[in-house]
């Protein structure tokens, strides 16, 4: 497994909304409880939408109505999906927009891969990132970073897959590279 490394040529560390986005920190910190209902891939593909509209120009004030453009509810129905199902962010992304998204690193080397989706965020805000297959060790805080170095390969929920939002990357005070996700 690769460690996250961002290339030479940009920051050490990096947050879409304190690096000239602030207004992304009212959708990017937007308290999102899925209540165990396997919803992630939803609540990651509302939030970069939403990221993308406010980046986009949409005023701050007009967040309560791309909530509701991105409720549960509504994206369930235009998915044609259950929550039990799970889904894919990028049919969710797909059936908000009506283009499908772009996808960044299919096919390249870990070390390629992390270059292009850290230029993509500084260029055009959060990643949606899928089919994250989290372990059953798999627990954190919004101040404690995530980490699997337990090698556990027992993965939680029957396997499936879970999806963040990334909006950064830092460089902790013990060395150690990470993502800045939101999460559901």
């Amino acid at each position: 497994m690769s460690r996250l490394r961002p290339p030479e040529d940009l920051p050490v560390s990096y947050d879409c909304h304190s690096s000239c986005h602030l207004a992304l920190g009212g959708v990017i910190h937007e308290p999102v409880d899925q209540q165990n209902r396997n919803t992630c891939w939803l609540h990651a593909a509302a939030t970069a939408f939403k990221c993308k509209a406010v980046l986009s120009g949409c005023r701050v004030e007009d967040i309560s109505e791309l909530n509701c453009l991105c409720s549960e509810e509504r994206l369930l129905r235009l998915c044609g999906v259950s929550a039990q199902a799970g889904g894919d962010p990028a049919h969710a992304l797909e059936c908000l927009t009506g283009t499908p998204p772009s996808r960044l690193g299919h096919g390249l080397e870990p070390y390629e891969r992390v270059k292009e989706i850290c230029r993509w965020m500084m260029r055009e805000g959060p990643v949606v990132v899928a089919s994250f297959r989290p372990p059953d060790d798999f627990i954190g805080s919004s101040t404690q970073p995530y980490d699997c170095r337990s090698g556990r390969t027992t993965f939680r929920d029957g396997n499936s897959p879970h999806a963040v939002v990334s909006y950064g990357w830092r460089k902790t005070e013990h060395g150690i590279w990470v993502w800045r996700v939101k999460n559901s």
